[in-house]
């Protein structure tokens, strides 16, 4: 168990105390020879007779001032404490209207520095929480709006293959089978989208999801064929370009978000991309980093005005490559529009 420490307030107001006396104390004394002094002096001069009603008179007075002196020293030295107090008390009404950045000046060495100093702490301790509590709204504000937009991509590629079926637009049971399999796809996708959208609305933290070790050309290749099978069905000529040295490297990302990034691609491109122009994909390896790269020539500005804005779609991209320690980059000149994706590499034969 702590012992209690001493007081330093009590170990002060005792030294004010003793000061206070010790003035009080010299002040009787000085007055007492004075007032002896002046008498003797008076009846040397006069031959006249001081009575005791007199002298009691005169001592009554140098015990009064005596008295005076004592609460009047007091009075002074304890003038900083209680101005002090009246500092502390009116900055911690400031701080309950509201301003919590507020903070007393720290003076002295006792327990009222020690209550200045916890009322600071509790001050920013407070304001670190509500910053903190905004933060983690804006960051769940984000996730929703992130993946409530994210949904409607694969919802879109679902309704377009089912449409392919319904219309009959497929050239076999083959093909067939091709579009109902990605229409699944699709929709479990869409399923795990929803569950992390029900889980970021049940907390405040954002949503962690492991790594997994994945041939970068096996799995880019799965991306492009399904990129550009579902932009030809939609009436854009594509042009797709592996590099062959991309399955000497493995890649570490989710599975799960990835899909996304391609997701809001496609999206992109079925906004903004005029279809008389070929949709590009390239994918490059340079200096143990994957550069993916697509390029596409954009609708006129005139029709972009009718089109809903998908910087919400780019923005999931850049956050969902950042999980990776990847980056993206977009540009346009002349109205072609050009998008870059870099993600780390690391050569198959070594051990991570």
């Amino acid at each position: 168990m702590n012992k209690k420490r001493p007081s330093k307030l009590i170990f002060i107001l005792g030294e004010y105390i003793v000061f206070s006396f010790l003035c009080s104390f010299a002040t009787i004394l000085f007055l007492i020879w004075a007032s002896g002094v002046i008498t003797e002096n008076y009846i040397d001069a006069t031959n006249a007779y001081v009575d005791m009603a007199t002298r009691y008179a005169l001592n009554t007075i140098t015990f009064s001032a005596g008295v005076f002196m004592f609460v009047f020293s007091l009075a002074v030295l304890l003038r900083n404490k209680f101005s002090y107090m009246i500092e502390i008390s009116n900055a911690v009404e400031e701080m309950e209207s509201g301003n919590l950045s507020k903070r007393i000046d720290i003076k002295g060495n006792d327990e009222l520095t020690d209550l200045a100093v916890s009322i600071n702490k509790f001050a920013q301790t407070m304001e670190d929480n509500i910053a903190l509590s905004n933060r983690l709204k804006e960051e769940q504000f984000n996730t929703v709006a992130s993946l409530s937009h994210d949904i409607r991509t694969p919802l879109t590629s679902v309704m377009s293959y089912l449409q392919f079926i319904r219309d009959g637009n497929y050239k076999d049971d083959i093909q067939l089978k091709s579009y109902v399999d990605k229409a699944y796809e699709k929709s479990y996708r869409i399923k795990e989208m929803s569950d992390q959208l029900f889980e970021s609305c049940k907390s405040h933290e954002e949503i962690k999801t492991s790594k997994e070790k994945v041939n970068c050309k096996s799995f880019i290749e799965q991306f492009f064929f399904e990129i550009e099978d579902y932009l030809e069905n939609s009436g854009f000529e594509t042009s797709m370009f592996v590099d062959d040295n991309c399955k000497n490297y493995i890649m570490y990302v989710n599975t799960e978000s990835i899909p996304r990034v391609f997701d809001n691609i496609l999206s992109n491109i079925e906004k903004y991309a005029d279809k008389n122009f070929p949709v590009i994909f390239s994918a490059d390896v340079k200096e143990n980093t994957l550069y993916v790269i697509q390029k596409n020539t954009s609708v006129s500005h005139s029709e972009k005005r009718d089109i809903e804005s998908n910087l919400l779609g780019l923005n999931n991209v850049k956050k969902v490559l950042s999980e990776v320690n990847g980056n993206m980059s977009v540009s346009e000149e002349n109205n072609v529009f050009s998008l870059e994706i870099t993600i780390p590499l690391y050569k198959s034969t070594e051990n991570l």
